[in-house]
């Protein structure tokens, strides 16, 4: 092949590879709009709803915030802004807020909610929504940690309702970054010939994990957390290649051919 045609299905690869972040773009700013609603009962025991809007984040993900509403539809509680809540239910008409960031849970607290507050539109509209997105305003609301089994449940309930497609393409990169090290080996001899032909070879591949790990920052930024479980898939898909040469040369097929070979080829004599 030539090194023009090597040239050409590099740079075509490439753009195979970041058409996802083309297709992101500069963001154009919208409107709040709810994301999601649940039907409650409050602490105090009088039936209520939950709701979850969302601002606008530019080029990252949006900003949520927890809303709380009694059954007419009244603002009684709302979390904090700027912040990244998504809304977890763990029983029939129990649900909380959970940050995502901090890992915190955010749940209504009836000491401190608002009276006569304000009727909030329904879902599926967008128009005055932006009195209930902004502001930095709280009320009604407490954050504590999680427990431990808060947390992985509350992580499983947000990759649960996850794209696949989104730890598909962390996965996808981890194999490119891991099979960028395949075949690297050691310098044959220790020459110092070799040795800067293994170090020119050695910062190549490292370069291009580099570029493979770059195209992951702006999903990362877009997509928002959890950020553990993104990173987690993108290096277990890292490990697959190395894995499955490790196993290729410990196979017996491959210890065969490998034996028929001169020990001044493999050890690069002449």
């Amino acid at each position: 092949m030539s090194t023009r045609q090597s040239d050409k299905n590099a740079l075509l690869s490439l753009l195979m590879l970041g058409w996802p972040i083309f297709l992101i773009g500069p963001a154009d700013a919208h409107r709040p709009y709810f994301t999601r609603s649940e039907m409650v009962t409050l602490p105090d025991g009088r039936p209520g709803e939950m709701r979850i809007i969302a601002g606008d984040g530019l080029m990252a993900a949006d900003p949520t915030r927890l809303l709380v509403l009694d059954e007419h539809g009244r603002l009684l509680a709302r979390s904090a802004g700027l912040q990244l809540v998504d809304l977890v239910c763990d029983a029939s008409r129990h649900c909380y807020g959970y940050n995502r960031v901090t890992g915190e849970i955010v749940e209504p607290d009836p000491t401190t909610f608002g009276a006569n507050g304000t009727e909030v539109p329904p879902m599926g509209e967008r128009d005055g929504l932006e009195l209930f997105e902004g502001g930095s305003d709280t009320w009604g609301v407490v954050n504590r940690p999680t427990t431990f089994k808060e947390w992985v449940f509350c992580e499983w309930h947000l990759l649960w309702r996850t794209n696949p497609i989104i730890p598909g393409y962390f996965l996808v990169l981890g194999l490119l970054a891991g099979s960028c090290f395949l075949g690297l080996g050691k310098p044959h001899r220790q020459t110092f010939t070799e040795i800067a032909d293994w170090c020119l070879e050695a910062g190549g591949r490292l370069f291009g994990c580099s570029v493979v790990v770059l195209f992951a920052v702006p999903l990362l930024l877009v997509v928002g957390p959890p950020w553990t479980i993104w990173l987690g898939t993108m290096f277990v898909g890292s490990l697959i290649p190395i894995g499955l040469a490790r196993l290729r040369k410990r196979s017996p097929s491959h210890a065969r051919a490998f034996s028929t070979i001169p020990e001044s080829a493999w050890r690069g004599e002449r």
